[in-house]
């Protein structure tokens, strides 16, 4: 498998691993304001594939996905890519 190299010089790059297509786009939208690229992925096999063909600086990851556990996911992760676990589960009463 051949590595991928970035330029010395390029916006940074997010892989967001989120199902809800409303956060999802939310999301996308505001870090693409502030100049970051971000490649999106609605469950574990897409976040896969994207991972296997391109280079990101950062992963925010939903926990709960329809085709598998977040934290699974994590676990599978053999890269130094650092990732941020984001979820919407509900709170409990305060």
């Amino acid at each position: 498998m051949a590595v991928l190299e970035r330029p010395l010089i390029a916006r940074p790059r997010i892989l967001l691993v989120e199902d809800d297509a409303a956060v999802a786009g939310l999301t996308a939208r505001f870090l693409q304001n502030h100049g970051i690229e971000c490649h999106m992925a609605a469950g574990v096999a897409a976040a896969e594939q994207c991972l296997s063909c391109e280079v990101v600086d950062l992963i925010l990851l939903d926990l709960g996905l329809p085709d598998g556990d977040g934290l699974t996911m994590l676990r599978r992760q053999s890269s130094q890519i650092p990732v941020i676990v984001v979820t919407g589960g509900r709170a409990g009463p305060c």
